[in-house]
């Protein structure tokens, strides 16, 4: 069952990134899923080594093997088909908050059934009500990376120094 869930998850995503991702465009997603896979291992690094705000439990295979799972080809896919298949139309801005709403929201479901299964633990402070707030800034992250990696990057440094100071990591 634990090796299942996490390769159920992570198939989903990549089967749907090759079935509805536009992959005439793809090396244009190549940078921002750089990105996520990057700050994912930042989080990993620092979770590591001091402590973890959530973490995966009923692991698949090992932790190293989860962790690569998740960060080297779940949330590679996951960014490359949220980005391929966001609406053209910007200016419809009905249209963008829909999208981001579901993504957010079925971001927010799965974590909830790997919460409920025991798949997912939160440490330290962390709780649903900031998972929340994770994903809600996620993916506009995510977007706004895509759009102009300075200004992303820069937002970045300034949500990483706010959740390590909320959090009480001390880095020095």
């Amino acid at each position: 069952m634990r090796i299942l869930f996490h390769l159920f998850i992570t198939g989903c995503i990549l089967s749907s990134s090759f079935i509805w991702g536009k992959r005439e465009h793809f090396e244009q997603y190549i940078p921002s899923m750089y990105y996520i896979v990057i700050t994912n291992l930042f989080y990993e690094f620092i979770a590591h080594s001091m402590k973890p705000t959530w973490k995966f439990d009923k692991l698949f295979i090992s932790e190293f093997f989860t962790v690569c799972l998740h960060g080297l080809i779940l949330l590679p896919s996951m960014a490359y088909l949220f980005l391929s298949r966001f609406p053209t139309d910007t200016k419809n801005i009905k249209k963008v908050v829909i999208y981001y709403s579901l993504w957010i929201i079925n971001s927010i479901a799965i974590d909830y059934i790997a919460y409920k299964w025991g798949f997912l633990t939160f440490h330290n402070k962390w709780n649903f009500g900031w998972e929340i707030f994770f994903y809600i800034t996620m993916y506009p992250m995510l977007r706004i990376h895509y759009r102009n990696y300075k200004v992303g990057l820069l937002l970045s440094i300034v949500f990483v120094i706010f959740y390590l100071s909320f959090f009480n990591y001390k880095l020095w």
